[in-house]
């Protein structure tokens, strides 16, 4: 080692905010369309899986 700060956090890193976290405003739209396909595909998956009780 030659005496620098290898291996530390560097001083100027803020702490990152849960809004910073989730991507902001794009983040949220992006998450929520995902969620939207999932809840889609469980709906029309449904009456296929009601043959099978």
């Amino acid at each position: 080692m030659n005496g620098t700060n290898s291996g530390t956090k560097p001083q100027n890193m803020q702490p990152v905010n849960f809004w910073e976290q989730i991507g902001g405003l794009d983040g949220i739209i992006t998450n929520m369309g995902k969620v939207q396909k999932i809840m889609k595909m469980a709906q029309s998956m449904t009456p296929f899986m009601r043959m099978f009780k």
